[in-house]
């Protein structure tokens, strides 16, 4: 006869209970049932190398560097280990000394030795697989951008490698220049000839010889126009020399209209002789001026005042809000102190009604009057706190960009 347990028997048989926790105990009992040490389990360091890359593992290399003069273009990629899920090949590869330097030539040769910052990815990348067309669908435009600043931060190259490179794209990229200037010399010079060669007289070798490139806009043939805006000018020049650049007029855009291009080719050359009188900046500056205010006179557009300018200075949210409620709070207490001293008309009695029935208690007018005398008071101390803060706070603002502006130096 089998006894059921009690566990508070002290003779009372008591079933197996371990410490170990579950995963142990599964890997103990599995070592005893499968005795193939293949089906056993797993250390943590096999696991953790069957994640990712294996420890010992060295990076896939290119076998050859890059193709010269002398070299084929084949490059053994067949290498790579295939690693990912997609089958893809794998994109973590050593960079060798060759490849680093056409890196630079080919950025030095896309920026033009820097002075390109941007929209020069695509010609790097082009450059860069020319010479590796093996590496087109591996390699891509960020990649090469990475990897050129990798070798600039980890000096993967020497300062007098950068420094040859730099000299052999400044002479490729001036011989570059040369031959493009010469080839426009040379068809501005063939140019010339065809046009001075002599051409039977034909309507069409009449018209081809006698248009120009460049059609010049055409001035006013009328001297009525013409002396109108040269009194125009000398009437602003009277009115404008002297006076303060702030208190000019604000010049409204341009409109151009169909004599537009006319009046201001008019106005350029009656300015030609003005300029020889002027010997500082300020005189330039200030017949430029003159200049244009005539131009917008003639073109029939009205100059604005200054003032119509001038920026309004608008209250802050919180400060109408405030206001806003003090206002109606005062309202509130006139009509409650007519009705205490007994104006009972219509309009009063309904506003003293609508004002009891929006408070929280159902209060008398007496102590609605003093409620409201007390939310006055509330509310305009707050208000002159909140103006205070506010004044205080621009003050040091404007006093700290003056500082900043006249004491500290600037960046240059």
């Amino acid at each position: 006869m089998v006894k059921s347990y009690n566990p508070m028997s002290k003779y009372s048989v008591r079933p197996f209970q371990s410490k170990l926790p579950p995963h142990r105990i599964y890997r103990i009992l599995n070592k005893v049932i499968s005795p193939n040490p293949s089906h056993h389990y797993k250390s943590s360091d096999v696991r953790r190398q069957d994640r990712g890359r294996r420890r010992n593992e060295q990076p896939d290399q290119i076998i050859n560097g890059p193709a010269t003069n002398n070299e084929p273009t084949e490059r053994v990629l067949s290498n790579l280990k295939i690693t990912t899920k997609e089958g893809k090949p794998r994109q973590r590869m050593t960079w060798t000394r060759e490849m680093n330097i056409t890196v630079m030539r080919c950025y030095y040769t896309a920026t033009q030795l820097e002075q390109i910052s941007i929209g020069y990815r695509p010609q790097l990348y082009n450059l860069f697989t020319e010479t590796y067309p093996e590496l087109t669908n591996i390699i891509t435009p960020q990649r090469l951008v990475d990897q050129k600043r990798v070798i600039l931060t980890n000096k993967r190259l020497t300062d007098e490698d950068i420094q040859n490179i730099k000299e052999e794209i400044a002479t490729e990229l001036d011989g570059k220049n040369t031959r493009q200037n010469n080839f426009q010399t040379s068809l501005q010079t063939t140019t010339t000839t065809i046009q001075n060669t002599e051409l039977p007289e034909t309507p069409a070798t009449s018209t081809l010889l006698n248009k120009t490139p460049h059609t010049q806009t055409p001035r006013f043939t009328n001297t009525n126009s013409i002396d109108r805006i040269n009194d125009e000018l000398q009437t602003n020049i009277i009115k404008w020399t002297g006076i303060n650049p702030e208190n000019r007029l604000p010049l409204p855009k341009l409109i151009y209209k169909k004599d537009t291009n006319t009046i201001i080719n008019t106005v350029n050359t009656l300015i030609e002789k003005h300029l020889h009188n002027t010997s500082t900046i300020e005189d330039i500056h200030q017949l430029v001026y003159i200049a244009a205010i005539t131009v917008i006179t003639q073109n029939k557009q009205l100059t604005q005042n200054r003032t119509s300018h001038e920026r309004k200075q608008s209250k802050p949210k919180w400060q109408i809000r405030l206001e806003n409620k003090i206002n109606n709070i005062r309202k509130d207490l006139g009509r409650l102190t007519q009705y205490c001293k007994g104006n009972h008309t219509k309009q009063v009695t309904k506003h003293i009604r609508h004002i009891i029935n929006n408070s929280n208690n159902k209060e008398t007018p007496t102590e609605a009057l003093d409620t409201l005398k007390q939310k006055l008071a509330l509310y305009t101390t707050r208000l002159k706190r909140y103006k205070e803060a506010n004044k205080r706070k621009t003050q040091n603002t404007q006093y700290n960009r003056n500082e900043n502006y006249s004491t500290k130096p600037r960046k240059t």
